[in-house]
């Protein structure tokens, strides 16, 4: 036990070092195994006809608001059944449905929940009522009977009509293939930058797809700002209507009383020239007048009375050695 209580004395930074490090592992296997439980998750299926594009870790949405993600996709039978992992506060009703959309142009997939309005809460974790983008079996089905119905004699006669009309134009066909060959070359040797291209745009359109409810808060702001600006444009116009007005009356007020404003305006033209004159004097009173009042507010301010000081040097020195107030006269 010594043995081992020295061993640890001499090593004790190595040993401190050991323990943080497995201290600070298990926090991290503790906060990964803490996220991945799933604590304030539920979980929700739903059975599709297809895929339909959608994968692992796309949206899960309730009216636009992300609440949670597609954990998995399977197959099951003839139809496809996708996992899905939302908050525990989505309550999807009997008559709730699932769908999956399209939520950028690059081809990125979410899956849009209706609550529904059912009383009744929704039996088990599987939602019923599921709708797919597209179905590539009903498009086949709805195409077999236009191309069965194509008359094979006609289609050929339209192809050789088509193939004398560009006869004569061996030369021009020749430049528009090299043309396509080029840039399809062009579009190859440009594969990187392609794909870089359209990784950036997916990540750009993830961010807007993220921030969406920001950006229309903001929309919404400017909508406000707006209203203000256009009603205060109508508060200035009204207050430049007033000036006017007021402006037009004090004319005719003017006019009527000449005689009267006539002597006032003379008054004041005197009082401006004098002050204009004394404009030296004014402004040296101005400066000396906030020292005269603090000295006197000292002197004054400590009660009914006035203080004063009055230097000992205003008496000659043989009266000061008279009254024995000096020593070694």
């Amino acid at each position: 036990m010594s043995r081992l209580r020295k061993n640890f004395d001499n090593n004790r930074r190595v040993w401190y070092g050991l323990i943080g490090t497995v201290v600070i592992i298990l926090l991290l296997v503790g906060v990964v195994g803490f996220s991945s439980l799933g604590i304030g998750k539920q979980t929700l299926y739903g059975d599709f006809e297809q895929a339909g594009g959608i994968r692992p870790g796309d949206k899960v949405r309730v009216a636009g608001i992300n609440v949670g993600e597609v954990q998995a996709t399977s197959l099951e039978g003839d139809h496809v059944k996708i996992t899905m992992q939302v908050d525990d506060d989505v309550a999807v009703t009997a008559n709730g449905s699932a769908e999956i959309k399209l939520s950028t142009l690059l081809g990125q997939r979410y899956v849009d929940i209706s609550l529904g309005d059912s009383k009744d809460s929704l039996d088990g974790e599987r939602i019923a009522h599921t709708s797919v983008p597209y179905d590539l079996q009903k498009t086949i089905e709805q195409g077999t009977p236009i191309i069965a119905g194509i008359d094979s004699t006609e289609f050929a006669k339209g192809l050789r009509t088509l193939n004398s009309q560009l006869a004569g134009t061996p030369a021009v066909m020749t430049s528009t293939l090299d043309g396509l060959a080029q840039m399809s070359q062009i579009i190859t040797n440009r594969r990187d930058e392609v794909n870089q291209l359209v990784k950036d745009t997916k990540t750009v359109t993830s961010i807007v797809d993220d921030r969406q409810l920001q950006l229309a808060i903001i929309v919404g702001q400017g909508q406000q700002l707006a209203g203000k600006i256009v009603a205060r444009e109508a508060l200035v116009t009204r207050l430049l209507d007033g000036i006017a007005a007021l402006a037009t009356q004090a004319k005719a007020v003017a006019a009527e009383n000449a005689d009267q404003f006539a002597p006032i305006l003379a008054n004041l033209n005197t009082i401006s020239q004098g002050l204009e004159k004394n404009r030296d004097n004014l402004r040296k009173l101005l400066e000396i007048l906030p020292i005269t009042a603090r000295v006197t507010t000292n002197a004054i301010g400590d009660g009914p009375y006035a203080n004063g000081y009055l230097p000992w040097g205003l008496f000659p020195d043989n009266w000061l050695c008279t009254a024995r107030v000096v020593d070694g006269c």
